[in-house]
């Protein structure tokens, strides 16, 4: 059961942000970071978990969930970072633990360099710190095009379900809840994510800045994870000077929404340490 939930849009960086919130206001606090196509709730089974004891706030990126469209071309990995520093600032926020997936530990990453001042842990599923490679770039930019051309339907939604869960879950009868969840998502999706997925897509690597961030890093990499590989996350457990590596088998890209009963305990066991 959620404790005492709130819901408002702030206004920061020039724009606005639906936020979701909850938890005790004196609790420690847990900033998420959504993965693309996605928003907030898709935390929604860790706050159920977490909300007795931790301040959870989830803001829907610029151009993503409910917050405002996006009004340039695309929104970096840079622009998301200040956005969420702003809002930072403007919730009066001095300490938090960062939850991150997929493309929210991309920004998770760059955040915790532009204030080390506030945030003070880091858990990352699903994500990494360094570019796509030239192979993944060019099959990635084709993908952009498709969304741009068709949508979220036929083959652009099939690849992108098979991008955000592994095969293991998509497979598994007893998890099919979890692929229709999905499919909905998508399928809600149109042509103002653009600016978002080309922001992902083009991402510059940020690999060299990782020995900067000294606070305590905890990595969930799924071995089915297709965008995202495994050889990624231990590139990022080798280069973070405080990290554990989780690795888990027949689990892809989304570890919190594909096996929630495994990993939820494992972050909240983390959560708890590093508050």
């Amino acid at each position: 059961m959620r404790h005492d939930p709130r819901r408002y849009v702030l206004k920061a960086a020039g724009s606005e942000f639906f936020i979701r919130e909850d938890g005790p206001e004196d609790a420690p606090i847990i900033f998420g970071l959504h993965s693309l196509f996605l928003n907030g709730s898709m935390f929604d089974g860790f706050v159920e978990a977490a909300s007795a004891e931790f301040r959870i706030i989830r803001p829907d990126f610029r151009g993503q969930g409910q917050s405002a469209p996006a009004n340039s071309g695309i929104v970096t990995m840079d622009d998301c970072a200040e956005d969420m520093s702003a809002l930072i600032d403007v919730l009066g926020i001095r300490t938090c633990q960062l939850l991150a997936q997929s493309m929210g530990g991309d920004v998770a990453f760059r955040l915790a360099l532009l204030r080390p001042d506030v945030v003070s842990s880091i858990v990352v599923l699903g994500s990494s710190a360094c570019s796509e490679p030239e192979e993944q770039l060019a099959e990635f930019r084709e993908w952009v095009a498709g969304v741009e051309r068709q949508g979220f339907t036929g083959d652009v939604l099939d690849y992108t379900t098979r991008i955000m869960l592994g095969e293991s879950c998509r497979a598994d009868v007893s998890r099919k809840h979890v692929l229709d969840w999905m499919t909905v998502q998508l399928q809600s999706l149109d042509e103002t994510l653009l600016p978002a997925m080309r922001g992902v897509v083009e991402r510059p690597s940020i690999v060299s800045e990782l020995p900067r961030i000294e606070v305590p890093v905890l990595i969930v990499s799924g071995l089915e994870d297709m965008p995202r590989p495994p050889e990624w996350s231990e590139e990022m457990h080798r280069e973070l000077p405080n990290s554990k590596l989780l690795s888990l088998d027949k689990v892809g890209h989304s570890p919190i929404l594909e096996v929630p009963g495994l990993v939820v305990p494992r972050l909240m066991e983390f959560y708890r340490t590093a508050a």
